[in-house]
């Protein structure tokens, strides 16, 4: 492991430095072929990862490059110009495929991008350049640090697994009319309702909007909620971002705490899925602690509050 992280900053350093595209591109390459010969050789997953990093790094800061000389050209050549995009790149030694994956890599925002390098490496999955563009398509997806999408629903089954434990669900005071339509609460306030302006009672399952500014309103109004005894039970939904003041503020009052197993399939207005970037955990508070412990066990480990 030790070579493969040397090989790792080598690697950092010389990205670093580099000024070409054709630079980046042999970067790339190198640390490929070391990615590749380490795999047959019987490496373990993070240390193909370590070198996989080294190269998609490469071709983000390639991507950059190409962007830039694409802003600096003033986009696509007008009708009658001499040289087309793919005489450019051909120029470059780089394929029209090749240009537009390492753009689109280079397109992921900073903050999502480190992120995800840390969830693959915690969840001891393989970092690809694929999985990163990928995060195109679910840039609003739930981290800490989110500030877009809010419609994100919760799954059906961990709706039911709610309704089991408290017996009903009174109030969803982050919700819209279609997701009501698989939570089923008595009240549900919408965007426009703003559930923030009303007094919450009775049993609440809260998955609360995940734009940063938002989540810790929600999760402070429904601590205030549990110590006024409106609030008898609640489930609530969120990211496991333990190092958030909010998280910490809804782990204090806690009876118990589910961190499922996998990372939870929300679903989209649309009806396709959301991939999260980071892992769930499902809190729970009131007086039905065993049963919230005995439901959720299937999802993942249970541990219960002070």
């Amino acid at each position: 492991m030790s070579t493969v992280l040397s090989k790792y900053q080598a690697l950092i350093s010389q990205i670093q430095k580099a000024n070409t595209i054709d630079e980046l591109k042999d970067i790339a390459n190198k640390a490929e072929a070391c990615r590749m010969y380490a795999k047959k050789a019987g490496m373990d997953l993070k240390g193909q990862n370590i070198l996989a990093e080294g190269r998609i790094r490469a071709e983000r800061k390639a991507g950059k490059l190409l962007k830039d000389m694409d802003k600096a050209k003033g986009g696509r050549p007008k009708t009658g110009d001499t040289v087309s995009p793919v005489s450019s790149l051909s120029n470059l030694g780089v394929t029209k495929k090749q240009s537009s994956r390492w753009q689109k890599e280079a397109s992921v925002p900073e903050k999502v991008f480190e992120k995800h390098i840390q969830t693959v490496t915690e969840n001891d999955e393989e970092l690809t350049s694929a999985g990163v563009r990928d995060l195109l398509n679910t840039s609003n997806v739930h981290v800490s640090q989110n500030s877009g999408n809010n419609e994100w629903y919760t799954p059906k089954t961990f709706i039911e697994s709610a309704r089991e434990v408290m017996g009903s669900i009174d109030v969803d005071p982050a919700s819209s009319a279609k997701a009501n339509k698989v939570v089923k609460a008595d009240i549900f306030f919408t965007e426009k309702d703003d559930g923030l302006s009303f007094e919450w009672s009775g049993t609440v399952f809260m998955n609360p909007p995940y734009a940063s500014d938002l989540i810790s309103k929600f999760t402070t109004h429904l601590v205030d909620e549990i110590e006024c005894d409106r609030v008898t039970q609640a489930i609530v939904l969120v990211n496991n971002a333990t190092e958030t003041k909010w998280f910490q503020a809804l782990a204090d009052k806690m009876r118990a705490v589910c961190f499922p197993a996998s990372r939870v399939d929300f679903w989209h207005p649309s009806g396709k899925p959301s991939a999260p970037l980071q892992g769930q955990a499902i809190l729970y508070y009131g007086l039905n602690r065993d049963a919230f412990c005995v439901e959720f066990l299937k999802y993942g480990v249970v541990y219960r509050g002070v």
